[in-house]
């Protein structure tokens, strides 16, 4: 309710900031960070998957600025749990790109979302999960085939009716291409397997 159809803006946010408080419980044994969270598992996984991630709950042109950074907590916060990706405040790293929950939801809102603010974000870590590979766990021919699925489905997006969406697209994709093979280069092995395309 306070997510999809709160009373006032100030209702949704103050339960947004709630939810999304979580408390770092320093390193485990191990090394890695432990965090408490709101909610356990089973809930985080529910309420991302079944509200966060439905569609039918909200409309992905006018979500707030308060729900995407929710999304997006919730977004790290659940694949990292399940291992598929290594995250701290500003980097990711992706360890099993098909297994990522949620990269459906994310890029409606790169490409739908009103706000310029949420949709340059949720761009820019749509862009980082299309890029930023364990390139140990991940082999150059699976990074390739990913890449070319995304300037895919960017392509065939620009036949969209709606107007912003087409150059949503158009942004995304030159976001990648830039970050791929110009103003970010993430790795010397990109230009290599760009030279194969």
């Amino acid at each position: 309710m306070f997510v999809q159809q709160p009373n006032s803006n100030v209702d949704q946010t103050l339960f947004l900031k709630w939810i999304n408080k979580h408390r770092d419980g320093g390193p485990t044994a191990y090394g890695e960070r432990r965090e408490y969270h709101l909610f356990n598992e089973e809930e985080r996984v529910h309420f991302f998957t079944k509200i966060l991630c439905n569609p039918t709950y909200g409309d992905f042109g006018k979500i707030s600025a308060g729900q995407v950074k929710c999304f997006h907590n919730f977004f790290k916060v659940i694949n990292r749990s399940i291992g598929v990706i290594e995250s701290s405040q500003k980097k990711i790293l992706v360890k099993d790109f098909a297994k990522l929950h949620g990269l459906d939801t994310l890029r409606h809102i790169a490409v739908e979302s009103e706000n310029d603010r949420s949709r340059e974000d949720s761009m820019n870590l749509l862009v980082d999960l299309h890029l930023k590979f364990d390139s140990q766990i991940t082999p150059p021919e699976v990074q390739a085939k990913i890449w070319q699925d995304f300037i895919d489905h960017c392509m065939s997006e620009l036949e969209s009716p709606k107007d912003n969406v087409v150059s949503n697209n158009i942004t995304l994709l030159s976001k990648f291409l830039d970050r791929y093979e110009g103003k970010k280069t993430q790795k010397t092995e990109m230009k290599q397997q760009y030279n194969q395309f």
